[in-house]
């Protein structure tokens, strides 16, 4: 599994660096193993533009390829969900990150970690808007579930 490593990657790039729990989710958009999810947090002076880049080198490290197809199997996929109060509406990093208010394999992670996180671009709680999620969409929260792994890296 490529999580410890990324974890240990991830805590590098910043300070007070915080994870959440590991979520199980089964592949969306084809058939395959079910995904790991899990939020961290950490504070950074980089700009979305160098930690994409950062996240990227760890996914590469990882044995990460990028065939272009959004929905398949990968040994990694980091994704940044916000910076701070930042809003990026064009271009290929978009902040917040738009599947935050689509996916309960991103929202459930983000919600658990910092329950009361706002959406800079709208200022709604997260945790209302996964309500509201749930509420339209309760299947996909209930394919959700909370797993243990080692998180730890052996050496």
């Amino acid at each position: 599994m490529h999580v410890p490593a990324a974890l240990q990657a991830l805590r590098k790039i910043g300070d007070n660096f915080v994870h959440g729990g590991v979520y199980e989710s089964p592949a969306q958009g084809f058939d395959g193993p079910a995904f790991y999810n899990m939020v961290v947090a950490l504070e950074t002076d980089l700009s979305a533009d160098a930690l994409v880049e950062r996240l990227h080198a760890i996914e590469d490290a990882q044995a990460r390829t990028r065939k272009g197809e959004k929905f398949s199997s990968r040994t990694l996929d980091l994704d940044l969900l916000l910076l701070g109060d930042e809003i990026v509406s064009e271009g290929p990093i978009l902040l917040p990150h738009p599947d935050i208010a689509t996916y309960a394999h991103v929202i459930v992670p983000l919600v658990a970690l910092v329950p009361e996180c706002l959406d800079p671009s709208s200022g709604r709680r997260y945790a209302d808007v996964m309500d509201a999620m749930r509420r339209r969409d309760p299947e996909q929260f209930s394919a959700l579930r909370l797993v243990e792994l080692p998180l730890e890296r052996s050496e």
